[in-house]
């Protein structure tokens, strides 16, 4: 495509066409990318801070238990054993209520596992758990801490470990969410960065093409070419005319060759004006000498007649 032969309005139409591409496509890119982060921070508040959230519910929930059917095992007051008992109830409600919320959140494959591995322990200590609760309110509180130490303490402590996993596992999740938004916020930088220096050099290369082309075709900077057409408007062609040597067919280029052709012309009205005027001399003075030979002659003739009269008078005495 030659720029050149192109209209100035399709040329500036082209350049704004090619930076206004440029910036869209920036423009798609950076969204694109900040969509990814975006996804990935409500990921993070939204789904694992909270999958987090209740699965620290649940283990705090186990710990309440677990410190509470020490205790029980080891009191002797009905009162504060009842007190004790609501405290497990309240405990156990809340550690289903943080599971069944928990289950609202879709789970991978190693998420799943997890939880499955959760809920077995929960199924093998409840029991236990029931049974030194059964023991210490029975007031057998060496059968309750003997069971409590052989079988419900170390099935509480893996259940509990169990969960410290899961949270581990869902804090990793969250590392990794937050890594790859990062990623995703240096390549939307890099790419706005990238874009912005490439629309900075074809926006540079676009107006040094038209500004070239416009200069190439009118000869020269267009304060010259005004004050070169004011000076032939106003009748003066003295004023040179600057063109390269190949330029031929600028507007600079075609001035200069109106300005010789109006010299010629002025030159040739000139030495015709000239010719005419030495034409007009020429005449006046031929009429000059016609007339001075016609009054001389005239003169001569009124001579002679006044001979002719005189000699006719005398004879006629």
């Amino acid at each position: 495509m030659n720029v050149r032969t192109m209209r100035l309005s399709s040329r500036l139409l082209l350049a704004f066409g090619v930076m206004l591409m440029l910036f869209l496509v920036s423009s798609g890119v950076a969204l694109w990318k900040l969509s990814d982060m975006h996804s990935g921070l409500t990921r993070i508040v939204t789904v694992s801070n909270v999958k987090t959230s209740l699965a620290e519910r649940m283990a705090q929930s186990v710990h309440i238990v677990s410190r509470v059917e020490r205790t029980l095992a080891l009191l002797t007051d009905e009162s504060e054993k009842r007190i004790q008992r609501k405290k497990i109830d309240v405990a156990r409600a809340e550690y289903a209520q943080a599971r069944t919320e928990l289950d609202k959140f879709p789970a991978g494959s190693a998420g799943a596992s997890r939880r499955a591995a959760i809920d077995a322990l929960r199924a093998e200590c409840e029991p236990l758990t029931d049974k030194v609760i059964e023991l210490g309110l029975s007031n057998d509180a060496k059968d309750a801490t003997s069971f409590l130490m052989a079988r419900a303490a170390p099935a509480t402590q893996r259940w509990q470990d169990a969960l410290d996993d899961y949270m581990a596992f869902q804090t990793q999740g969250t590392v990794e969410q937050y890594e790859a938004a990062k990623t995703d916020y240096t390549e939307a930088r890099n790419v706005l960065i990238g874009c912005a220096l490439l629309s900075t050099l074809v926006a540079v290369t676009l107006a040094l093409l038209i500004v070239r082309s416009i200069v190439s075709e009118l000869g020269g900077e267009p304060a010259e070419v005004a004050a070169i057409a004011h000076s032939i408007a106003d009748a003066d062609l003295s004023m040179p005319i600057q063109t390269r040597e190949v330029d031929t067919s600028s507007v600079m280029a075609a001035m200069a060759r109106m300005q010789q052709a109006l010299r010629g012309v002025v030159s040739e009205v000139r030495g015709n004006a000239e010719s005419v005027a030495t034409a007009s001399a020429q005449i006046a003075q031929g009429n000059l000498d016609l007339s001075q030979r016609t009054e001389k002659q005239a003169s001569t003739l009124q001579q002679t007649a006044a001979t002719m009269v005189a000699d006719i008078s005398a004879k006629s005495r």
